[in-house]
């Protein structure tokens, strides 16, 4: 059994000041996958983030220091049940839209994520 610790969990306690601090401090590593852990919200609603070759995002490369858009998956609510941002609505993957229009938001400009954090009080950290 490996005693080894996520190349991420350095960034357990962190505070980010935006997403695009996030981007730029947290390396999309995690498993091999090219996925950033989830963000949470203050409010405590929390969602996915990513930008890599994989994700709908501009550039569409792996751990760039800054991106022009992301891809935003499946937000929650503090208490777990799906958020579906207005502002997010024109970015959403017809395959992945849920009854409550939820799922996966594609070449989300960062100011209008940023935007949408910012309503619900900034980036407060990672979820654990």
């Amino acid at each position: 059994m490996s005693n080894t610790v996520s190349p991420l969990g350095r960034f357990a306690n962190s505070q980010f000041a935006s997403v695009a601090d996030f981007l730029a401090r947290v390396p999309a590593d995690r498993h091999g996958a090219h996925l950033r852990p989830m963000l949470k919200l203050a409010d405590g609603s929390s969602l996915s983030v990513q930008a890599s070759s994989g994700h709908y995002s501009c550039p569409r490369s792996d751990n760039e220091r800054v991106y022009e858009a992301v891809e935003v998956g499946f937000p929650q609510n503090a208490d777990g049940t799906p958020w579906s941002p207005e502002a997010l609505a024109p970015y959403l993957e017809p395959y992945s839209k849920t009854a409550d229009n939820a799922g996966v938001f594609a070449w989300v400009p960062l100011e209008v994520l940023e935007a949408v954090c910012a309503e619900r009080g900034g980036v407060a950290g990672l979820v654990h």
